[in-house]
């Protein structure tokens, strides 16, 4: 079920209320929100692994070719420029917590299934014929009926 970001929160906190598990997916820039009840999270075009909760069966070939990537990342100076800019901001005070990326094109002999099925991931996602992510850490956890949002991308050991 898809949903503009003010029904997504107002359905998430109403699932949450009630205590109902569910997937929740937002695009980069917040403006689609897919959110999937868990009893429905097996007949979605969305394999998923969440811990050791997924969708899919495990897959032990062993992927018979050689991974050939191939990045196309922004100029280094435009990079720089950006740099520069943050460190500026965060002098000013203006922020203290920042994470500078940037789109990056990539060329991969593999596709987007085999990328899914041979990542080693704690979580990952599969939007089928659409991408793939995934990430060592967590991002959101609840304990104790408390629900924290940590670390920020990119901040603990791989």
């Amino acid at each position: 079920m898809q949903f503009n970001r003010q029904e997504a929160i107002q359905r998430m906190n109403e699932m949450g209320k009630k205590r109902e598990p569910f997937l929740f997916i937002i695009d980069f820039e917040a403006k689609h929100t897919l959110l999937i009840p868990q009893p429905f999270l097996n007949e979605t075009p969305y394999l998923f692994k969440i811990n050791e909760l997924r969708n899919y069966n495990i897959i032990n070939t062993p992927l018979e070719k050689e991974v050939i990537l191939e990045k196309k990342p922004i100029p280094f100076s435009q990079y720089q420029r950006a740099f520069d800019y943050c460190v500026k901001e965060m002098n000013y005070g203006n922020s203290y917590l920042l994470n500078l990326t940037f789109p990056t094109p990539i060329e991969l002999n593999l596709t987007l299934e085999e990328v899914f099925y041979h990542s080693r991931a704690k979580y990952k996602l599969f939007v089928l014929g659409h991408f793939v992510c995934f990430s060592p850490e967590t991002f959101v956890q609840i304990n104790d009926g408390i629900i924290s949002s940590n670390p920020m991308k990119g901040t603990i050991s791989a």
